[in-house]
């Protein structure tokens, strides 16, 4: 049996965060969060592992992942780096999808935060839930619907692993409006677990077993 290919679509790499988030450092020796997605897509037997990224993010990716992956003693894996020009090229063939994208600029959600609080609706974090996640779905469900209809097109098998906030409405909207199979996912648990165990001086905590529900 021919073994799976892993297709990464992170073609936004942390926009509205401000940087390349997908390759900032996250775990207590340094590791970035494509390290766990690597190391759990080997574990799971996949042996190939395709990487969507924009062309002016090359070289930094591939300094921090390729070529870091690659100079390890026990790499048994190849890189090749390739540009594609459409989302069937992209699609065609995968087995998992993973999407984690930005529309629209820290304009837009500065307004999203900010006009809420005029009526007394103050928000935490104004990308995943109210007032602000909502107006962030309007403008990100109209991508998604031109995602969905590709991979329904191109990879109709596929999984779809989803990094884009507002995390629940999106990947509702696939999973209600579209034959798409997709599940949600999100990081920000593990990092708030990692930051007390900082904030408190407890280096043990980073090694403490949780559990987690109703997040995605």
């Amino acid at each position: 049996m021919e073994k799976p290919t892993l297709l990464v679509l992170a073609a936004g790499m942390g926009s509205r965060y401000g940087g390349l988030k997908q390759i900032d450092p996250l775990g207590p020796n340094g590791e970035i969060i494509m390290d766990y997605s690597i190391h759990d897509a080997i574990k799971a037997g996949f042996n190939k592992i395709v990487f969507i990224i924009r062309k002016d993010i090359e070289a930094d990716f591939r300094e921090i992942i390729g070529n870091k992956i690659s100079a390890h003693p026990d790499a048994v894996s190849h890189w090749k780096y390739e540009v594609s020009d459409s989302l069937q090229q992209a699609l065609t063939g995968a087995d998992f999808v993973v999407i984690s994208i930005l529309p629209a600029t820290f304009e837009e959600m500065r307004s999203d935060v900010h006009l809420p609080e005029r009526v007394g609706i103050w928000q935490p974090v104004g990308d995943t839930v109210g007032p602000g996640g909502f107006m962030r779905a309007m403008r990100t469900i109209p991508m998604y619907v031109e995602i969905a209809e590709a991979i329904r097109d191109y990879a109709p098998e596929a999984w779809v692993i989803n990094y884009t906030n507002p995390m629940s409405i999106l990947s509702g909207y696939m999973q209600r409006y579209t034959k798409v199979k997709t599940v949600g996912l999100c990081h920000s648990c593990q990092v708030v677990a990692s930051a007390h165990a900082k904030d408190l001086q407890m280096p043990e905590l980073n090694d403490a077993a949780y559990t987690l529900a109703g997040i995605n």
